[in-house]
């Protein structure tokens, strides 16, 4: 009903279309559209709904078609907390999203 896609099958997506950019040497970062883009119409609805989510889901691509170098890593950080608990609740949504996530 939302339109949200499973991890499972966002991940699969993922490595389609990079597998797509690589073969035909596109710039996940212009060359990959929604139908929203072009015809104005909400598909794929999610990422029409939550243009964060759709941010995310090129960056993905964008890794899986040029991997970050090793020697070539940035750091971000999402937030300071004066309460650890505010610190742990933040780390665990970040996990459940699928990111590493450490309280220093």
């Amino acid at each position: 009903k939302t339109g949200k896609f499973s991890a499972v099958t966002e991940e699969a997506l993922a490595e389609l279309v990079a597998d797509i950019c690589k073969r035909r040497g596109f710039d996940p970062g212009k060359d990959v559209i929604r139908h929203y883009d072009v015809t104005g119409k909400k598909c794929p609805l999610w990422y029409v709904e939550h243009p964060e989510a759709w941010l995310t889901f090129r960056e993905r691509v964008r890794a899986l078609v040029n991997p970050p170098q090793p020697d070539k890593l940035y750091r971000v950080q999402v937030g300071a907390f004066g309460v650890k608990a505010n610190a742990e609740r933040l780390a665990k949504e970040l996990k459940e999203k699928g990111y590493s996530a450490i309280i220093v």
